[in-house]
């Protein structure tokens, strides 16, 4: 017996000065799934036309599903959610005592899950052979346009590592895309701060960057509960697999990243965060 095959085991484990991020690569055998997604959601499935996409709102929607009931005694099939007016879901209301928070991304047949307890999170990944197909002044400040000018390089690989931090970043507050990315700048070990904005100023926040075997980049964003550093226990399997393959990332190994926003957007930041503590909800 592990420390996986007890349901009380794994909640403190995620409790503790975790998150558990867990990635799903092959979904050629999801359809089983199927009866676990609600009504709304198989409604959906069977209106999506192409097979690929089919198998990834599938695999998303499960591996949400089975993922939090691998930490609460909930049946994968009665999780209820609803969505905020900027379109991120939450659990609802009735499993909010179980401060249960996550965030998913998908992204050519790569679906990812990030779980915390009481830690606000979002995630973000991306293929390092993808061309994005963006404007780059959309995505980048001016400073990081310079920055990303003077290197050597792939200019289209170095952009997701900006892309995916600020959609992670963006999506852990609850508005996504609806934040303009080129009124954020990043920042990564130690680079020259970007003049004409202001380093964020928010207490336990927490940056990373993973990349997998199959050039897939994952960003992470923790907005803290606690002050010490929180560990990734990366899951790069099922909560539905025999066999789990699990690597710890020690919250030593995150990258040194700031982010640098507009003062502006402090004021966006403020406004989700006394929100957030007026309904006391959890948030993904």
């Amino acid at each position: 017996m592990t420390i996986y095959s007890d349901r009380n085991a794994r909640a403190a484990l995620l409790c503790g000065e975790e998150t558990h991020l867990w990635i799903l690569h092959d979904q050629t055998d999801c359809l089983h799934l199927l009866p676990c997604l609600s009504a709304a959601e198989q409604m959906h499935y069977h209106r999506l036309n192409l097979p690929a996409v089919k198998r990834e709102y599938l695999s998303a929607r499960a591996l949400v599903r089975h993922c939090l009931s691998w930490y609460a005694d909930v049946a994968p099939s009665e999780w209820q959610f609803i969505t905020t007016a900027y379109g991120k879901p939450l659990l609802a209301a009735k499993f909010a005592h179980l401060q249960l928070h996550f965030n998913i991304t998908h992204s050519k047949g790569t679906v990812a899950c990030l779980l915390a307890c009481g830690h606000q999170v979002g995630v973000d990944l991306e293929h390092l052979n993808t061309t994005a197909a963006v404007e780059l002044e959309a995505i980048l400040s001016p400073h990081e346009l310079a920055r990303l000018a003077r290197r050597p390089g792939s200019k289209s690989k170095r952009m997701l590592y900006y892309w995916t931090l600020k959609e992670a970043y963006t999506k852990t507050l609850g508005y996504g895309l609806s934040m303009p990315f080129n009124e954020i700048s990043c920042e990564f070990n130690d680079e020259d701060a970007s003049p004409g904005y202001i380093r964020l100023n928010l207490p336990r926040w927490q940056f990373s960057h993973l990349i997998r075997p199959n050039h897939c980049l994952i960003a992470t964003a923790i907005h803290k509960t606690c002050d010490s550093p929180v560990a990734i226990r990366l899951f790069e399997s099922a909560p539905w697999d025999q066999h789990l393959h699990v690597t710890i990332y020690p919250a030593t190994t995150s990258n040194r990243i700031r982010l640098h926003v507009k003062p502006m957007e402090k004021l966006f930041v403020a406004s989700h965060s006394s929100t957030a503590q007026a309904t006391k909800s959890p948030v993904c």
